[in-house]
């Protein structure tokens, strides 16, 4: 299995660099921010309720490759929770 925990390593490493640039652009933009990543843990593609499809990549098993349904909903439910009313 150590391949499979430097591919998540990896992925994380890749994931967190996309996050900061993303909170940065948001910050410079003055727009909020809905953190998916933190609105999904727990629903990764091997969790028994993921919230992204996934594929397998050379035998290594799932990649996280986008939101499904029940993920985008959650987004969804929490952008409409941060508008103002």
């Amino acid at each position: 299995m150590p391949e499979r925990r430097s591919l998540r390593r990896r992925r994380t490493c890749f994931g967190r660099r996309v996050e900061e640039a993303t909170a940065a652009a948001a910050r410079r933009a003055g727009a909020g921010l809905i953190r998916a990543s933190a609105l999904s843990r727990g629903h990764d593609v091997w969790d028994a309720e993921p919230w992204a499809s996934g594929y397998a990549a050379g035998g290594k098993g799932p990649v996280p490759y986008h939101p499904n349904r029940d993920g985008m909903r959650a987004v969804a439910q929490a952008l409409d929770a941060s508008l103002p009313r």
